[in-house]
């Protein structure tokens, strides 16, 4: 999916490295499960805001990672900690929380901005993001936050997520009728006139790890939304909403008669 938009991909370390390799232009988080020592959160800070490196962030919900969480918080997005869910009958299994989420991609910002509404389901767990969009401090900072996907109306962010039975409670959980934002973006342009930097600061995060799968069976609109993101954030906007095509091979049949006259 990468090398179809002539970028490669490459696997690093940051345990025991000073800084990141000045050819990256962006850095992928699938799903950590681990968190970012302090010293190497610095190091993706540094990456991000001085040299202008792209960040793809997919959160992992069950997985406790402040200093990654920081990174986002310090530029207007918040990570909930909540699961999108909501509950439904099923008959002949009674009452059930359902995890799979639909969301609808919003056109018209960043990675969006070349894509058409599109929808598709977040499967498994996932948590909700608190977008502090038009906050008077982050746009002193040149810092624009906004959301990218927005959760069905039916699903809500449930913050006691482990009971046996849930339902939205307004004091604790997030949604109804507020949206629930489960994909961000944030830009963040030089802050001085004159800084030798011309290319803005850019970063996607989304509350799910699958939206990639591994096994190759990634969904069409994910795959392009995934596309979209890597091309924004690393400032090739002429590339935007632009799908790779997959190679695909056919078997044409030419009776022998036919063949003779092509010969």
């Amino acid at each position: 999916m990468v090398n179809a938009q002539t970028a490669s991909l490459e696997n690093i370390m940051l345990q025991g490295r000073q800084s990141i390799p000045p050819d990256a232009d962006a850095l992928i988080f699938p799903g950590n499960t681990t968190d970012l020592t302090k010293r190497e959160a610095g190091m993706v800070r540094t990456f991000w805001e001085e040299q202008s490196g792209g960040l793809f962030i997919l959160l992992d919900p069950a997985a406790d990672t402040p200093n990654l969480n920081s990174i986002l918080r310090e530029n207007g997005v918040l990570p909930n900690r909540d699961r999108v869910l909501t509950v439904r009958s099923i008959p002949g299994l009674g009452y059930s929380k359902i995890y799979h989420a639909p969301v609808t991609i919003m056109p018209g910002f960043g990675p969006n901005r070349d894509l058409p509404v599109m929808a598709l389901q977040l499967m498994d767990r996932t948590q909700s993001l608190e977008i502090l969009s038009g906050d008077e401090l982050y746009l002193s900072r040149n810092i624009r936050p906004y959301p990218l996907m927005l959760a069905d109306q039916s699903f809500w962010g449930e913050t006691e997520f482990g009971a046996e039975e849930v339902s939205f409670n307004p004091d604790y959980d997030n949604g109804q009728p507020d949206p629930v934002y489960t994909a961000a973006a944030i830009e963040k342009s030089p802050q001085q006139a004159g800084d030798s930097r011309r290319e803005t600061s850019r970063l996607v995060v989304v509350g799910n790890p699958n939206l990639i799968s591994p096994d190759g069976n990634t969904q069409k609109t994910a795959s392009d939304f995934c596309m979209a993101s890597l091309n924004w954030i690393m400032n090739r906007d002429e590339l935007l909403g632009i799908a790779p095509k997959q190679p695909a091979s056919y078997n044409l049949f030419i009776a022998s008669a036919t063949f003779g006259l092509l010969q």
